[in-house]
Order: structure tokens, then C-alpha cells, then sequence
């Protein structure tokens, strides 16, 4: 299965005391296989990273997040654990980890909604807490 959907991202991100939000809606390209459901779409001026073509892999308890252009990572999120990658952007690399917990994923041929918190560290430093909601729907 492969058709046109719609996406929403709500992204809470706290560092230092201080609290932002983002929150975006998308046309993606939602697909479904043996292992569960990913949705991938092309980033915008709103998201800091216009050109980069953007995957998100839904599979139980198991979120990823792959960029390919401007920014190239693959972010993976697993319940309770660590997760340590590179992440290319056109100031240099640097490492993130992700400590991912409470990751919840509802998906099915019509859409569906996952949600998720995780730490972030960048080259070992703890430097923010967030909390990610998406749902998908039907163009």
C-alpha cells in the first residue's frame, strides 16, 4: 500500500529552562510492509532544513528518523534504550544520542498517531528533553 496522506508533527523541546514548540502540517507519502508503516515527506523553510527528504519508520515500541540532503542523520528510538549516531549538517559532524521513553505507536492502512519522549545528548552532553507527537490522515 502506498497513497498520499496528511501529516502533523507537535514537537516540545525544553533546554535550560526554557521551553519551544513546533508544529507543522505536511502532504507525505504513506507506505505499509511486512515490518509495519512509514511515512516520508520533503522538510520546509518552517522546519530549518528546506530541501532534505525526510523518512519516518513506525514499528512497535520503534520509531526512525532518517534525513537525506541539507542534513543527513538516522535517528532511532527504541523504548528504554540508547541510541548513539553521527549527524552531518553544513556546519560539521557531530554525535546524538537518544534515550527514548513512553514511545507509543497506533498505525494502520487509514493513518494512525505515535508519540514519544527522549533525551537528547549532543558528543555526550545532555542538552535537551523532548516529547513528539505525529498523526497521520487521509488526503
Amino acid at each position: 500500500m502506498e497513497k498520499k496522506m496528511f501529516l502533523k508533527i507537535l514537537g516540545n523541546r525544553k533546554q535550560d529552562g526554557e521551553e519551544e514548540k513546533v508544529e507543522f502540517v505536511t502532504e507525505a507519502l504513506y507506505r505499509s510492509d511486512e515490518d509495519g508503516y512509514s511515512i516520508e515527506y520533503t522538510e520546509s523553510e518552517v522546519t530549518g532544513m528546506e530541501g532534505t527528504i525526510t523518512l519516518i519508520q513506525f514499528r512497535p515500541k520503534e520509531i526512525s528518523i532518517s534525513r537525506m540532503g541539507t542534513s543527513n542523520s538516522h535517528l532511532r528510538f527504541e523504548e528504554g534504550k540508547k541510541h548513539v549516531t553521527m549527524y552531518e549538517t553544513e556546519m560539521g559532524m557531530f554525535s546524538m544520542g537518544v534515550s527514548s521513553r513512553n514511545i507509543s505507536v497506533q498505525m494502520n492502512e487509514g493513518g494512525g498517531k505515535a508519540e514519544f519522549d527522549y533525551q537528547l545528548e549532543i558528543n555526550n552532553v545532555p542538552a535537551s528533553d523532548n516529547h513528539f507527537s505525529m498523526k497521520v490522515w487521509e488526503v
